[in-house]
Formats: structure tokens, C-alpha cells, sequence
């Protein structure tokens, strides 16, 4: 994994003009890597949080499933952080981001309780703090 994430971390760095417009890149600064890495930890525990909240309502006998679609309005200004936004939606166990509009980000939740707390959650906050000016 060391390996591979150094490899990733070189390729993107030497790729970044192609990968990141003048709009969405930036200096990569040491406060820019801190908050990815935070953001990659609060991602790993929400996904976590998320699948023993999936587990605890699919082993249930009566498995309460209740699909449903939700909007939640997109809050990053910058293309890559609202498609990664959108990727960490999907990535969290029991919430799927479907399209991405103008008006928000539309989700598929297994229940309301997964479509709920997404405007405001951590992981919007943490990719937030990415487009802050260093």
C-alpha cells in the first residue's frame, strides 16, 4: 500500500497540470496535505460507521429497507472537489450519488436515515477546508 500511494502521489504531482485546471489547482502547500490526510482518516471512519449501520439494518429480520432519493445541494465551488464529494458520497456504504446538477447532488439512500445529515456532515466540511486559500 506504501508503495502504491507513493506511486499514485508522484504520478499526480507530475500530472497535475493535465489533471487540475488553472481554476481548481493550486499550490500544493503542507496544510493542503495535512487536510487531505484528515480528510482520508474521517473518510475511513464514516466508512466504518456506515457499514455497521448498513449491517445492523440488513440483518435485521424484518429488514427495514426504505429506498429513497434525496437532494443535497452541492456546497464545494471548485470541479474536482464537488466530483470528489460526490465520489465519497458513493464510497460511504448504504448512499449512492446518482447525478450531480446545478441544484445539488442526487442521492439513492437504502433508507432515510442514510439520506439524512449529508448537507453539513464531516466529510463536506473536510472538502471544504481543501478550497480554502493557504
Amino acid at each position: 500500500m506504501l508503495v502504491g500511494s507513493v506511486g499514485v502521489i508522484v504520478i499526480l504531482y507530475l500530472n497535475k497540470d493535465i489533471i487540475f485546471t488553472e481554476r481548481d489547482g493550486g499550490p500544493i502547500t503542507l496544510r493542503f496535505l495535512w487536510d487531505f490526510l484528515v480528510l482520508i482518516a474521517i473518510l475511513i471512519i464514516e466508512i466504518i460507521k456506515a457499514n455497521i449501520d448498513v449491517a445492523k439494518v440488513v440483518l435485521k429480520r424484518d429488514m427495514p429497507i426504505n429506498p429513497i432519493f434525496v437532494t443535497t445541494p452541492v456546497n464545494p465551488k471548485k470541479d474536482f472537489n464537488q466530483v470528489l464529494y460526490g465520489n465519497l458520497i458513493t464510497l460511504t456504504p448504504g448512499t449512492l450519488t446518482v447525478d450531480m446538477t446545478e441544484d445539488g447532488y442526487f442521492v439513492h439512500a437504502l433508507n432515510g436515515n442514510f439520506g439524512e445529515g449529508m448537507e453539513g456532515s464531516t466529510l463536506e466540511v473536510q472538502v471544504l477546508k481543501l478550497e480554502e486559500k493557504k
